[in-house]
């Protein structure tokens, strides 16, 4: 396996490992880290379990607010805030945790036309 060539970006992508996030204008989960021979990509997981590549050039956002946002200590002892009660609703729409971070490395790739994400 080939090194990643944006540690930045790849570190990143790994800190946010199975959160909610937006990305343009939906909830998904992060669930990796991509690279093609021309750009880096942030993986997600959206409703209904859709993987999607989005450029990290721009159009998403991470939700590190929500963390302790409408904090609560259920009666059966879970913490819950804001980006629990995302987590949980991504989760009922199919947008499952990942048990492991994707990292798919295709530099070779220079995105001909024909190029498709793993």
């Amino acid at each position: 396996m080939s090194e990643v060539h944006s540690d930045e970006l790849h570190e990143m992508c790994r800190q946010h490992f199975n959160e909610p996030m937006i990305s343009f204008d939906k909830i998904v989960r992060c669930i990796g880290y991509g690279e093609t021979g021309v750009d880096c990509y942030v993986i997600t997981k959206g409703h209904g379990g859709e993987i999607v590549w989005n450029t990290c050039v721009g159009g998403y956002f991470f939700l590190d607010r929500l963390k302790g946002q409408g904090y609560v200590k259920a009666v059966n002892g879970e913490d819950w805030d804001d980006l629990t009660r995302l987590d949980s609703n991504l989760t009922c729409g199919g947008a499952t945790k990942e048990s492991e971070f994707r990292l798919v490395l295709q530099h070779d790739d220079m995105e001909d036309g024909k190029w498709k994400p793993a």
